[in-house]
Parts: C-alpha cells; structure tokens; sequence
C-alpha cells in the first residue's frame, strides 16, 4: 500500500532540489547562499500562486511538489552530462513557448553599487530557474498557456509582496509568509531562512 507524501516534505525536497542545483552553479558561499534564499522563497510563491489562481486541493499541491522536485532532478542532469550554459539554455528552450512574456523578478530596491548588481542578478538567475521549473510542472499537469501565465504572474506579485513585507524586516517577512503556507496547508508551517545566511532581503528587523 502506497503512503502519501506529506505536503511539508514535498515542499523540503522540491526546495533541496533546487539547493543542489544552485551549489553546482556557484562555489561562492555567499552567492551560493543568495540563490539558495530567493529560491526557497520564489518556490513558496509559485505554491501559494497555485494554489489561489488554480483552486489546488490536497493531492494537487502535494503533485505540484513532486513534478517541480522532478524537474529540478532533471536539470541536474543536465548539467552533469552538458555543463550549466547548456543545460540552461535547454531548459529555457522547453519553457519559453509557453511564455507569453519573459519573467523578471522583481528587484525591490533599485541596486547602485556594483555588488548590489552583481546580487540582483544572482536573484534574478535563481528565481528565474525555480519559475521555469514551475512552468514544466504546471505543463506536466495538464494546465494550458493561459492558466500557466496567469499564475506566473500570480507568483510574481506574491514575491514583490514578499519584498514588501521585507522593508520592515526580514523576520516579518518570513513570518508572513509562513502564515500564507500555513492557509494554504491547513496546518502550521515555518518558513525559516537558510541556514547560514544572514539577512539577504532586508534588514533582520
């Protein structure tokens, strides 16, 4: 008999999924570090943006996990066996087509000094790998453009609220977040930061 997967593992091996795909792209700790936060956060996201756009239930949720941890599995593959260029520029092959528009995560505060640069685009590649996932498991699970879009952009705008809540600290952040997972589960739910990281959205309070 087959035992069902609890939805708060699902979401851990979708994100540690991701962990291992961020730690073969850069060495650097502390970028290591920033791809593996945004990417954690950006999943969250794209699961609260299911599950209000998409009307998901229980086994959906847990579905959507398993497909987004599938296919971060695959794109470590891919890497493996072609190197990061190219398996990047495979995976943007299978998801562009069903983008009406490309995805830019959003900056929040407008970076000036050229390390502030050099962390938004570390943050842009990390969500930007966690969303094409998204849009590979939505497709997987027979969802058409138009659904795929609209929650895409239902995502984005979960993060830029996420941001939002990050200008009065990241504690309240990952707080409010952590509230929205637990709505969507039924049950409570702790968003914690990386560990090892300090604040990387914001202040910590």
């Amino acid at each position: 008999m087959s035992r069902r997967i609890p939805r708060a593992v699902s979401m851990h091996m979708a994100q540690n999924a991701f962990a291992r795909c961020a730690e073969k792209v850069n060495t650097r700790k502390n970028l290591t570090l920033n791809r593996q936060a945004v990417g954690e956060v950006v999943s969250y996201c794209t699961m609260i943006a299911a599950n209000d756009t998409l009307d998901f239930d229980r086994d959906k949720q847990e579905r959507l996990c398993t497909e987004m941890n599938h296919r971060a599995e695959v794109y470590t593959v891919e890497m493996s066996a072609y190197g990061q260029p190219k398996a990047r520029e495979k995976l943007r092959e299978r998801t562009a087509p069903m983008l009406d528009k490309p995805f830019v995560l959003p900056a929040g505060q407008y970076p000036r000094k050229q390390r502030e640069k050099d962390a938004l685009a570390e943050r842009r590649a990390a969500g930007d790998l966690v969303i094409r996932f998204f849009i590979e498991a939505l497709d997987s699970m027979g969802y058409d453009r138009a659904q795929i879009n609209s929650t895409v952009e239902e995502a984005r705008k979960n993060y830029e609220q996420f941001l939002e809540w990050a200008k009065d600290g990241e504690y309240a952040a990952y707080t409010k977040l952590g509230r929205c997972v637990a709505q969507m589960t039924g049950g409570s739910t702790e968003v914690a930061r990386v560990p090892g990281a300090g604040p990387i959205f914001s202040t910590e309070f």
